[in-house]
Parts: structure tokens; sequence; C-alpha cells
């Protein structure tokens, strides 16, 4: 029996994450058209900004479940653009990579907040209950924690 299910339940999770794809390619694109920012690039300028310090790179990279050669790669792009400072940490490890917004880092993450925010509009998420996006967001960490494994 649990043989016939396995097909299943791997056809639906194949399904979830073809759509999830395709909604990211989306998003991505037109954000990139709308920002010049690309999702990873924004995800990594709102570690930073969350933080209201300068983080690391391994702990924006921990906080963004990405490798921190992926990190730091990605940091390079922002930068090239001017939209963050790398420095090394004076004070502790001088190893230690430590990263900051500039002005025009935080300027262009709020636009990029705003642009998506009209691009994420018109899937109706705002319009669900909060029992629903919690659900929704649950449903999203395990996914995550089933390609992390």
């Amino acid at each position: 029996m649990v043989a016939e299910e396995e097909p299943a339940q791997l056809d639906e999770l194949l399904v979830l994450l073809e759509v999830a794809h395709s909604v990211r390619q989306r998003l991505d694109s037109r954000a990139k058209e709308l920002t010049g920012l690309t999702l990873a690039q924004a995800a990594v300028l709102s570690r930073i900004a969350v933080t209201g310090d300068s983080p690391s790179v391994s702990s924006i990279a921990a906080a963004a479940s990405r490798a921190s050669h992926t990190v730091t790669g990605t940091l390079k792009q922002l930068e090239r653009s001017r939209l963050v400072v790398r420095r090394q940490d004076s004070q502790g490890d001088r190893r230690r990579v430590l990263v900051s917004l500039t002005p025009a880092g935080a300027d262009k993450l709020r636009a990029f907040r705003q642009a998506t925010a009209a691009l994420i509009k018109p899937l109706g998420y705002s319009a669900r209950t909060e029992q629903e996006k919690a659900r929704l967001a649950e449903a999203v960490r395990t996914l995550a924690e089933l390609l992390s494994e």
C-alpha cells in the first residue's frame, strides 16, 4: 500500500514545486525589470536591513538558508552597485566580514518592496485570513525543509 501512495505523493510534491518555481521566476523577472534587483539580491538586502546592525556574511547566509559562497557572490554584485559595504570585523575575528547597507541600498530595497507589493497584490495574498497565511507559511517551511535534507 505504501508503494502505491508514494508515486501520488511525489506527483503532488512535483506539482507544488513546479508552481512555486513558476511564480518565483515570474516575480524575479518582473522585479528585476522594475527595480534592477533579483529576488536573491533583495533577500540579502532585506536580511541586512532587518538586523539593524552590520551582520556577518555567515549570519546572512544562515538567515537566508544559503551557502556562504552564494551569499558572497550576491554581496559582490551588490557592492559593485554600491548598495552595500563590506568590511573586516575590526573588534573581533579579523577573518569575519561585516556588511551594511548604503543609503542607496536602503533606497533600492524600499523601491523593491513597493514594486513587489504591487506585483503580489493580484495573487490575493493580502485577502487571505491570518489562518490561511499561517498554513501557507508552514507549507513553504515544510517544502524548504524537505529540499534541504
